[in-house]
């Protein structure tokens, strides 16, 4: 029994010892492979001015029939229609509006408590369209979509979902954060080598990814009564867009 303990022993032993050696061993080879890289990023930012306007509205009717909520939208857009145009906006295109019919059902819980199925009391006919405005001039752009969300209010359209502003064409502006970010990494990985006293061999990897920020505009899906129009005219701003550019770049050292 004690040799069987004593053998047991010295293969525990023997193990630690092993495993112990083995840890070093592995932290000798990350450090081996991490050895002789650096890794770092650059970042950049490049502002922009619209010269877009996208406006998301709607025109949103219901009646006892489908045939009255039908009818009764389409006249509602066809006034909007040209409303809108008889603003003469120039470079303003209106897109087709999309075209959704459902049913109104009484509240659930009444017909529930009557033990029957929700009775139709109506139909509802939604159109969706978007207004594209477009100018190089900023403070134009953003008068022009407030002439266009006023008129379009005044005229019978009750939903406002969205209001954008962007650029057309970005292609210079991701090229030039791109470039800015690149050389910023370059910039970092430099510092570093020099504060390190060490060379920079050659550049192994690098990777980017972009972003935008368009500053938001206080409109969001709403729909609107006749009684909550109010006289007051819309105030837009087109302010300004930025592009961001963020790059990782790997190092090999001497």
């Amino acid at each position: 029994m004690k040799k069987s303990l004593f053998a047991i022993l010295v293969v525990s032993l023997c193990l630690m010892v092993s495993a112990n050696a083995f840890v070093p061993a592995v932290q000798a080879e990350e450090e081996k492979q991490e050895k002789g890289k650096i890794v770092t990023s650059g970042e950049s930012k490049v502002w922009l001015d619209p010269d877009r306007a996208r406006i998301f509205l709607g025109i949103e009717t219901m009646r006892e029939t489908v045939d009255l909520a039908r009818d009764e939208n389409a006249r509602k857009i066809d006034k909007v229609m040209q409303a809108l145009k008889a603003l003469k906006i120039k470079g303003m295109s209106i897109k087709a509006p999309s075209y959704n019919v459902s049913l109104v059902k009484e509240p659930e819980r009444d017909a529930t408590r009557q033990g029957r199925l929700p009775k139709i009391i109506g139909y509802k006919v939604k159109q969706d369209f978007t207004v594209l405005l477009e100018n190089k001039d900023a403070l134009i752009l953003s008068k022009d979509a407030a002439r266009a969300v006023d008129t379009a209010l005044d005229s019978g359209v009750n939903i406002i979902q969205n209001i954008n502003f962007f650029k057309e064409d970005e292609s210079k502006e991701k090229t030039d954060a791109l470039e800015l970010a690149v050389k910023d990494a370059i910039s970092n990985a430099k510092t570093i080598a020099k504060t390190a006293n060490i060379s920079i061999s050659d550049y192994t990897q690098i990777s980017s990814t972009m972003s935008y920020w368009r500053p938001p505009v206080n409109y969001n899906r709403q729909v609107f009564t006749a009684a909550e129009k109010s006289g007051a005219s819309t105030t837009l701003v087109a302010g300004k867009i930025f592009v961001s550019c963020r790059v990782t770049l790997h190092c090999s050292t001497e």
